[in-house]
């Protein structure tokens, strides 16, 4: 690249690498990966994923051992589903899985990482399948790293390809309230009365509500 394009990402990058070598005081630690290959988190003298003071180098580290100990769970687990389902902004260029709600139950198979897109997206259909047909509560899941967030923009960027701004607030109906394979509506319980409250303007709406239930990843 020469010229503009250059100069651009030149500053581009520039922005980037300040803003990930800088802590917040909102308490949200930064993990990335460094030239030589290894994962270096940035966090200040509050980390609030687990709402700990950091009095030391050692202060996380501590405790991921003991808990690790207490609950029979490999460290390195346990540290990515504290990365993954707690809240720490994840600027590695992999995805991490996540399918437990508590590590405290264990965390065998729960928690998996992903070098390709195409494997990520396979695992995140398989768990949409079982949603799809599990009639208890869903299965939880999140996931974290640049490969599960740059794969999830460019799912929900498919998915909207597909809709007809010619039927204005109709699109919006079909993303908040699902089809199944018979074009039936499924019953969502809570769907209806949300729906209410928002009309009514007592409801709190970001805008991503509009996501819900099944955009936002892909099909």
């Amino acid at each position: 690249a020469t010229g503009f394009i250059k100069t651009f990402f030149s500053h581009l990058f520039h922005v980037v690498k300040e803003t990930i070598s800088t802590i917040t005081s909102l308490g949200t630690p930064i993990i990335y990966t460094n030239k030589e290959g290894k994962d270096v988190l940035l966090s200040g003298p509050y980390f609030a994923p687990l709402d700990l003071i950091v009095n030391s180098n050692f202060s996380l580290i501590d405790w991921v051992d003991r808990e690790s100990k207490k609950y029979q769970i490999k460290p390195e687990n346990l540290m990515e589903w504290i990365i993954c389902n707690n809240g720490v902004a994840d600027m590695r260029p992999k995805a991490v899985l996540n399918t437990a709600k508590t590590y405290k139950e264990g965390l065998l198979d729960d928690v998996r990482s992903f070098e390709k897109g195409a494997d990520f997206r396979e695992a995140v259909n398989t768990l949409k399948q079982k949603n799809g047909r599990n009639l208890r509560e869903n299965y939880h899941y999140n996931s974290s790293g640049l490969l599960a967030y740059t794969q999830r923009v460019t799912g929900l960027y498919e998915q909207l390809e597909k809709f007809d701004l010619s039927l204005g607030t109709l699109n919006g109906w079909k993303a908040l309230f699902p089809v199944d394979a018979n074009n039936n509506h499924p019953l969502i319980p809570g769907l209806v009365e949300a729906m209410r409250m928002y009309c009514e303007g007592l409801g709190k709406i970001t805008g991503t509500e509009f996501l819900y239930p099944k955009y936002g990843y892909f099909e």
